[in-house]
């Protein structure tokens, strides 16, 4: 009985990595992420812009304004499970309220089987 259990996560954890399924938390990084925006935000007045992207909470930004209160929030931006880089859409006169992270998935490809994350603008409260 004591080997039992030992060898049923074993086996279900192999059984996962066959079928691309990971065991880290895909929905800590979203919110990690999205703290650091609002800490930019907070400092900024604003959150970094499509162009900006999730560098803007590593490196100051070439087109921040001087007077902005910039500082680095991140050291680096978390990779999802997959190794690739998360995705951000800022706010924006579509959704003025709301922003997104997204991670691209095992395949590294947008598509509809994206792990999204959205969050209302000025928190860190989930939408979806």
């Amino acid at each position: 009985m004591r080997l039992l259990l030992p060898l049923l996560v074993i086996g279900f954890m192999l059984g996962c990595r066959q079928k691309g399924t990971v065991y880290r938390p895909l929905d800590s990084d979203p919110v990690r992420i999205a703290a650091a925006l609002l800490m930019y935000h907070q400092a900024t007045g604003e959150y970094p812009s499509a162009n900006q992207g999730l560098p803007a909470l590593i490196n100051r930004p070439d087109d921040l304004p001087f007077e902005a209160d910039w500082k680095q929030v991140l050291e680096e931006v978390p990779t999802d499970p997959w190794g690739n880089e998360y995705r951000y859409s800022p706010p924006s006169g579509a959704s003025p309220a709301t922003f997104e992270i997204r991670s691209l998935g095992i395949d590294g490809i947008a598509s509809e089987d994206d792990h999204v994350t959205t969050f209302r603008a000025g928190s860190i409260e989930q939408i979806n």
